[in-house]
């Protein structure tokens, strides 16, 4: 039983590094695709203040899951 949780806890917190490693790759390309769209006028700084918003989403996901990852270890 204790063998089972252990491998569990390890999956999970394999799991939560993937997650996060791919949140922060995502953060990365919409600050760039952002940055782009800001080149393009007000058209596309609206587009950006909204890409702002989703990065700042993902931002707080990837915290969220590296806290519970990091409460499992």
């Amino acid at each position: 039983m204790a063998l089972t949780i252990d491998q569990l806890n390890i999956q999970i917190a394999a799991e939560s590094t993937q997650a996060t490693n791919a949140i922060d790759t995502l953060i990365g390309r919409l600050e760039n695709l952002q940055s782009k769209l800001n080149g393009l006028g007000s058209a596309g700084k609206r587009a950006g203040n909204g890409l702002t918003a989703t990065a700042n989403s993902a931002t707080k996901a990837a915290t969220a899951t590296d806290k519970h990852r990091k409460s499992t270890e």
